[in-house]
């Protein structure tokens, strides 16, 4: 057996396939040669750190995105702008996904996060909206999730039908408040919604937001700063803050959660499962084994990568109504 190295992001399970330990393997050396930067302060220091994320996840992603050649537009939706992305061949009459990217509420953009977005559209043939939402700090949880809200509106309004919602990490919590707030307003809801490695406790009361922060490519202290500046001075218990507290009971949409075993966010999809379980709700939970935080994006490639997006266009199908007289037993 190897000895695991002192910094454990640069583990690399034998259980994972050897396409998923090679590229965990560079992604690690990556991060481990980046040098490191004073966290931010001032709405200047916000801004440049999001600024040299678009151009990592650019660099990074450039080749894949390629590699799927999505059509994309920019268009806007509710006053928000949103990047439409369509598959290289499309599913005649298949009801649209609309994504809400993560980023740690502070960093990311329908832009640099289009790698996602692609492969969501590849993957299930289906229309993908990309909400691209102000971030915090300037803009505090009520202001983005009023934004995300006129956006679903927007877009739900000019696609009839059951709409499909997706999220990952930061974006799985405000896909999960957006959830909320369509049933708080007897608006019509997702079809089904997918969360990848979401976010749904900012107090970081579960257990593994300790045990396995050591061994995640997301450092805690990221996590630290996302909270202080998406929600300042909140109720971290508050539902619309904190998904993992609210009230499933009352009608809410199917949901798939899908995470890593070796990411700080695990219990933040378990508990969620529990919850939604315990309230009556369909929701499942698929963890997989040696996965970081968010795999699937640099991991499409990989075994568990395509296992993945290929559960979650399964969990989607049964679920989305189109316009075009396409109807599923769900419908």
């Amino acid at each position: 057996m190897t000895a695991a190295p002192a910094d454990l992001r640069l583990f690399v399970p034998a259980s994972a396939s050897a396409q998923a330990r090679e590229a965990m393997t560079r992604f690690g050396q990556v991060l481990a040669a980046l040098p490191p930067r004073p966290l931010p302060v001032t709405q200047a220091d916000f801004d440049a750190a999001a600024a040299r994320g678009a151009t990592f996840a650019e660099v990074m992603n450039q080749g894949a995105i390629e590699a799927l050649a999505p059509t994309v537009e920019v268009i806007e939706a509710g006053g928000v702008p949103v990047l439409r992305v369509d598959p290289r061949t499309p599913t005649t009459g298949a009801a649209p996904l609309v994504y809400i990217h993560g980023g740690g509420f502070v960093g990311g953009s329908a832009r640099a996060n289009l790698l996602t977005a692609a492969l969501a559209a590849e993957a299930t043939g289906r229309r993908v909206f990309s909400i691209d939402y102000v971030l915090a700090p300037r803009a505090d949880w009520r202001a983005m999730q009023g934004e995300i809200l006129r956006a679903w509106m927007a877009l739900a309004a000019a696609n009839p039908g059951a709409l499909g919602l997706i999220g990952d990490s930061a974006g799985g919590c405000l896909a999960l408040a957006l959830a909320l707030r369509l049933r708080e307003a007897g608006a019509d809801l997702p079809g089904a919604l997918v969360a990848l490695s979401p976010v749904t406790d900012l107090a970081g009361e579960g257990d593994t937001i300790e045990t396995l922060s050591p061994a995640d490519f997301l450092p805690r202290e990221t996590l630290d700063i996302a909270v202080a500046a998406y929600a300042p001075g909140a109720d971290l218990k508050d539902p619309l803050v904190s998904p993992v507290h609210a009230d499933f009971a009352p009608g809410f949409p199917p949901v798939l959660l899908q995470v890593g075993t070796r990411e700080a966010l695990l219990s933040d999809s378990v508990r969620l499962h529990r919850a939604l379980r315990a309230a009556g709700r369909e929701s499942r939970l698929e963890v997989y084994e040696a996965m970081p935080h968010v795999f699937q994006n640099f991991l499409a490639g990989a075994p568990e990568g395509r296992q993945a997006w290929a559960e979650i266009a399964a969990f989607l199908e049964p679920h989305l109504c189109g316009a075009s007289g396409v109807t599923h037993a769900g419908c």
